[in-house]
């Protein structure tokens, strides 16, 4: 991955970003984003990350190579493949202005299925709780009759007490609050 493919990339995620009113110096046009230059710092970290993925990559073909014929030798190149699993645990959460948050441990799921996020959830040796705007609150007659996005006063619950918020982040269906539930609680 070259720098300049890295640069385009970000711009294009710039352009998105700015497109959404996210932070006031991003491109909000095409012709913006054409002359925008990311930080080079940024620059350097992803091209670092690109490179870390590729040597992943790398292994992990090596692995399935050997999978039928050595399994332990595949085994083995697949544990130096992963990067060291971080464990999701509850931290303190800080909405931005308008009640969003993500827990920064969480990866990045832009296009993951229910049954894929329940698995590394699971593999964390945890299951999601979902909990949505409670229909007929001001807050829910506000966001999807008014149209206000800003749900910096919502307070999602989860009836399970070990439970710990992951992220509150809006879908085509409005605003969610995910909850994490240690799969060793018995509660009700």
């Amino acid at each position: 991955m070259t720098p300049n493919y890295i640069q385009k990339v970000l711009r294009d995620h710039a352009l998105n970003a700015g497109m959404r009113n996210e932070q006031s110096y991003l491109p909000t046009t095409k012709e913006e984003a054409e002359s925008f230059k990311p930080h080079d710092w940024v620059i350097q970290a992803t091209g670092q990350l690109a490179t870390t993925i590729a040597s992943m990559d790398t292994l992990i073909k090596s692995a399935l190579e050997k999978i039928n014929h050595d399994p332990q030798a595949a085994k083995d190149i697949l544990v130096r493949a992963l990067p060291n699993v971080v464990k999701l645990d509850q931290v303190q959460v800080e909405k931005d202005c308008n009640g969003y948050w993500t827990h920064d441990d969480l990866p990045f799921w832009e296009s993951a299925t229910e049954e894929e996020i329940d698995c590394w959830l699971m593999n964390q040796g945890l299951m999601l709780y979902k909990d949505y705007l409670q229909e007929g609150s001001d807050l829910y007659h506000c966001y999807y009759n008014e149209g206000e996005t800003n749900v910096s006063s919502w307070q999602p619950e989860c009836h399970v007490k070990s439970a710990f918020l992951i992220s509150i982040h809006e879908t085509d269906c409005g605003p969610v609050a995910w909850f994490a539930i240690p799969l060793t609680t018995h509660e009700g």
